[in-house]
């Protein structure tokens, strides 16, 4: 204690601490908080950051090896055949077009020997038998048939001579009788024209017309004489005649 009055008093008892703050109180009953209390403490808490992925480590550069190589240029050839394999090649071309040539014409002869042989015989038959004497068609018939039998059996590969020369055989002993067929189709049409020629001469031989005053009488009785000659042969020919002369 101090002496004397109103000094300060030292050395008491330190000043009480202040009392803590009472605990909320637990709910009735002792239940614990709600779910959506819990909910929404969670949702008010921040998502936590994604880590930052790691930095890509650098590639170790490579280094680039170069080899080198000497290359020889030696003299450049050109592409394809030489001169000799394309003139070879060429002649042989030439051959094979030959043949294929050559092929073709034999065959072509052949074809028309075998045509000729079957409608020759159809015409004497028809269209020629009128025209034809059976002294003519008999030995023709027989000698289509002969050639018919040699084409299937041992004229199957012969050269084109031969079929050619077979062909011939065929018109030269034919070919009268065509020509005779020929000459009856042609027959009316000349006739017509004969007829016309006579009576166009005829008006001029009795005209008295002064178009033909030039003309001497002499020159009229010789035109007189040819009508008069062919007026007869003209009206035979109208008339007909034997069809195999």
């Amino acid at each position: 204690a101090g002496a004397g009055g109103g000094g300060v008093v030292r050395g008491g008892p330190p000043p009480a601490e202040p009392a803590p703050a009472p605990a909320p109180e637990a709910p009735a009953g002792g239940e614990a908080p709600a779910e959506g209390a819990e909910a929404a403490d969670a949702e008010a808490a921040p998502e936590p950051e994604p880590a930052p992925a790691p930095a890509p480590a650098e590639e170790k550069k490579r280094s680039k090896k170069v080899k080198r190589i000497p290359v020889t240029v030696s003299e450049a050839k050109s592409v394809g055949m030489s001169a000799q394999e394309l003139m070879e090649a060429q002649e042989e071309e030439g051959k094979m077009a030959i043949e294929d040539k050559r092929i073709k014409e034999k065959a072509d002869a052949m074809n028309q020997l075998e045509e000729t042989i079957y409608s020759m015989r159809d015409k004497l038959s028809t269209s020629l038998s009128a025209f034809s004497t059976e002294d003519e068609k008999s030995p023709l018939m027989a000698l289509l048939t002969s050639l018919e039998d040699w084409l299937y059996e041992d004229g199957m590969d012969v050269e084109k001579s031969v079929y050619d020369a077979k062909y011939a055989e065929i018109m030269d002993k034919c070919g009268p009788i065509e020509a005779r067929a020929r000459e009856a189709d042609l027959r009316p049409d000349a006739i017509g024209e004969l007829r016309k020629a006579l009576a166009r001469f005829s008006e001029f031989v009795g005209s008295s017309d002064e178009a033909y005053a030039h003309i001497e009488a002499d020159d009229k009785a010789k035109v007189a004489a040819e009508v008069e000659a062919a007026t007869p042969a003209g009206l035979a020919l109208a008339a007909g005649g034997d069809a195999t002369r």
